[in-house]
Parts: structure tokens; C-alpha cells; sequence
């Protein structure tokens, strides 16, 4: 099953039972962020100059 065969079963479902709507909404929010949360910690595991100092890119640009 692909991304577009969840979707699809997952729209037919909130079809046959539309009371579920705003709670799916819900969840589906609170899943994004987690989600960014997760990519912006790994982020900074591969780059650690980015917690650390941003005025670091700052700087090698102006040499450029």
C-alpha cells in the first residue's frame, strides 16, 4: 500500500463516519508537529554549528 492507497482508505473511512472528522484533524495536527520536532532535533544532531553558533555562517559567507 502506498502513501496514496492510505489516503484513500483513510478519507473513505472519515466518509462512513464524519463525527470523526475533527478528532482525525486533531491528531493529524499534533502528528505534523511532532514530526517537525523530530526532523529539527536530527537537524541539529548532523549539524551541531546550528545550536551552537549561528553567527558562524555569517562569517564564512562574508569571506566569500
Amino acid at each position: 500500500m502506498g502513501q496514496t492507497a492510505i489516503q484513500k482508505y483513510i478519507e473513505d473511512y472519515l466518509e462512513k463516519n464524519p463525527e470523526k472528522v475533527p478528532i482525525f484533524k486533531k491528531v493529524k495536527r499534533e502528528i505534523n508537529m511532532e514530526i517537525m520536532i523530530f526532523k529539527r532535533k536530527n537537524r541539529l544532531k548532523r549539524f551541531p554549528k546550528l545550536s551552537n553558533n549561528k553567527s558562524n555562517f555569517k562569517k564564512k559567507n562574508r569571506r566569500k
